[in-house]
């Protein structure tokens, strides 16, 4: 038990997602960022000697995928696999078909012994490094019928102290940082709270669900590596890659370091504008954006106007954006009425009674886990109601 047991821990790849722009003739920017993102984990995989690679569910984006994802997927896999590092592939809720089996049924059916696909609760143990490594395995699809409180503690009593012992679920623990991509979680689906792992035997608890990377708790490990790849403006500010752990047998125990390793992300920047009461509001914004490098930027413009102010030329504008090198432009209007701007000092800033006042009433009564992240939830919450009302 001399020897380091090497692990990458990720999770939330979301392979498949083509919406978007696409850069002339390629594949669509999200799904290509994806890609060059799970090749630097391979790349990482096969230069620091991995010996186990865990997949914690939401690798796909979808159930049933085209076979280009598909293709691309066995790629990634195989490249890890070549190193000789094995692979654990936990079922996320996205890669829960609406019927029939799910797509990573054929790792199965073709028998590759290197990539073990978890769709059940169970123990598998691993012979690694002349030590045998204990995998439990919660993935989505179990938690519909059952508590995860109760189908973890059947398979701790499984678990040898003696050797080193992973968990592996997809679920949302409820004290979570959330990431601007998770505010469709819902309340009622399957979770559990921190707490809850205190209590287990496992030395490391490898979690996926969440895309914001973050530590939930120190001892036991417990970790979301978060998404691989940023996804929308509202994780702009998100780290983004994987985790890195070594296990050695220190002082009669397993001993974890661990560190977050960072992959090259898709940039995502919102400039705002306010071109209220001005003559020549296109000329406003054209001197704002000369003062940012925008080049391989995804770029949003949030110009402030109201219903009486002059729109500005958004053709002239793009092409601007677009010749400074960036990849993408978005414009979004946020046009300010008359009651708006009355109460543009209000704590909100809407009037009382709408729908983001009763989601502020309800962060502040039903989640006070969330207030440190109100402001920022509002603010989301708002672009999206403007959105919706300009279709």
């Amino acid at each position: 038990m001399d020897e380091k047991i090497r692990i990458v821990h990720s999770a939330d790849w979301h392979l498949g997602v083509m919406s978007g722009p696409r850069v002339a003739n390629e594949l669509p920017l999200k799904f290509k960022s994806v890609l060059d993102a799970t090749n630097e984990l391979a790349n990482f995989v096969e230069e620091n000697d991995v010996d186990l690679v865990i997949l914690s569910g939401d690798i796909l984006n979808r159930g049933n995928p085209a076979p280009l994802v598909l293709n691309s997927l066995s790629k990634i896999l195989k490249k890890i696999i070549d190193t000789g590092a094995k692979v654990v592939f936990l079922i996320g809720n996205h890669e829960v078909p609406g019927w029939g089996e799910h797509p990573l049924k054929i790792y199965e059916i073709l028998g590759i012994e290197d990539i073990i696909v978890a769709d059940d609760a169970t123990v598998y143990n691993l012979e690694l490094k002349n030590t045998e490594m204990q995998i439990a395995t919660i993935p989505y699809n179990t938690l519909h019928n059952r508590q995860f409180e109760d189908i973890v503690a059947e398979l701790s009593e499984e678990i040898n102290p003696l050797n080193p012992s992973i968990l592996v679920t997809h679920i949302f623990v409820r004290n979570a940082r959330l990431s601007g991509s998770d505010l469709n979680l819902l309340p009622d689906e399957p979770h559990t709270y921190s707490d809850v792992f205190l209590k287990l035997p496992f030395d490391y608890v490898a979690l996926g669900h969440i895309h914001k990377y973050q530590k939930i708790l120190a001892r036991p490990i417990v970790i979301y590596p978060g998404s691989i790849q940023r996804m929308n403006f509202s994780e702009a500010m998100d780290e983004k890659g994987f985790i890195y752990a070594e296990f050695s047998w220190k002082k009669s125990r397993w001993n974890i370091e661990w560190r977050f390793q960072p992959v090259d992300t898709l940039r995502f920047r919102t400039i705002d504008i306010d071109i209220r009461n001005q003559e020549n509001p296109t000329l406003i914004i054209m001197k704002k954006i000369e003062s940012y490098k925008l080049l391989n930027e995804m770029v949003r413009i949030k110009i402030t106007r109201t219903q009486r102010d002059l729109k500005p030329n958004i053709k002239v504008i793009r092409k601007r954006i677009t010749d400074m090198g960036a990849l993408y432009c978005k414009i979004d209007y946020n046009t300010i009425t008359e009651t708006l701007e009355r109460h543009a000092d209000s704590k909100v800033g809407i009037e009382k009674g709408d729908s983001i006042s009763r989601l502020h009433d309800y962060i502040t009564k039903k989640r006070p886990d969330l207030i440190p992240k109100r402001e920022e939830l509002i603010n989301v919450a708002k672009d999206i109601i403007k959105s919706i009302s300009r279709k």
